[in-house]
């Protein structure tokens, strides 16, 4: 495992002030030893809770198959100082196509941020943002792997759905973009919840957890505090 960390500064004015139709994207960051390059995103939720919150994602723009066992994105008033505001996933997280993204769809509250005293509230100042990656190396990452004989009608009826879908996916239950992207909205929240249950521990479907958590909070009326796959920047 190779642990790899940049930040990337932006300013307070930037940063607060941003629209709920607009992203702002960092520079490129290269790791040299696996030969990949990533970068930063910070999107506003482009629903209810988009005027009060800022979402923060890690981006692999270039090396791709790579699983990240932990990941972090902090924010701090500087890059010498502890982090005023952390977000963590220690679970391991596939970005298999360049473009993939994972982060936190509410990483601060606009109000939390406004109101932070060990940040400097001057429009031109800068705030950081500090990302730490926990890269596996020498993987093998696959991207796809058969049903069995055993699957459930369940899923069956997903893989009839995938091959009759509008732009021909096929889907993969290693790599789970369509299913939690273009799919998701042909079933219902316990359709999805009873083919993870089916699918067990031995098939891996990050994205689609994190989709059908997501939705759950927001059926409660809660802020999304797990991290989640940004669809809107995946290479399908």
């Amino acid at each position: 495992m190779e642990q790899f960390e940049f930040t990337w500064s932006v300013t307070y004015k930037k940063f607060l002030k941003i629209k709920s139709n607009e992203i702002l994207t960092s520079p490129i960051y290269q790791h040299t030893k696996t030969n990949s390059k990533w970068l930063l995103q910070l999107i506003p939720r482009n629903d209810a809770y988009s005027q009060r919150s800022i979402g923060l994602y890690v981006n692999l723009y270039d090396g791709a198959p790579l699983n990240v066992n932990f990941y972090s994105l902090s924010l701090l008033s500087h890059p010498k100082r502890s982090p005023i505001f952390t977000n963590k996933c220690t679970l391991t997280r596939p970005f298999s196509t360049n473009g993939c993204t994972w982060g936190f769809a509410c990483f601060v509250n606009r109000s939390t941020f406004k109101n932070e005293k060990k940040l400097i509230c001057d429009e031109s100042s800068c705030v950081c943002i500090q990302c730490c990656l926990i890269i596996e190396l020498n993987q093998v990452v696959l991207d796809y792997i058969p049903t069995s004989s055993s699957s459930s009608s369940l899923i069956e009826q997903l893989l009839d759905l995938a091959k009759t879908s509008k732009n021909n996916f096929i889907i993969s239950l290693c790599d789970d973009t369509l299913s939690s992207a273009k799919l998701f909205n042909d079933k219902t929240l316990d359709e999805w919840t009873i083919l993870l249950k089916h699918c067990g521990e031995n098939v891996n479907l990050p994205r689609l957890s994190n989709r059908i958590n997501e939705q759950l909070e927001l059926t409660q009326n809660t802020d999304v505090r797990e991290d989640t796959l940004n669809n809107h920047s995946v290479l399908v």
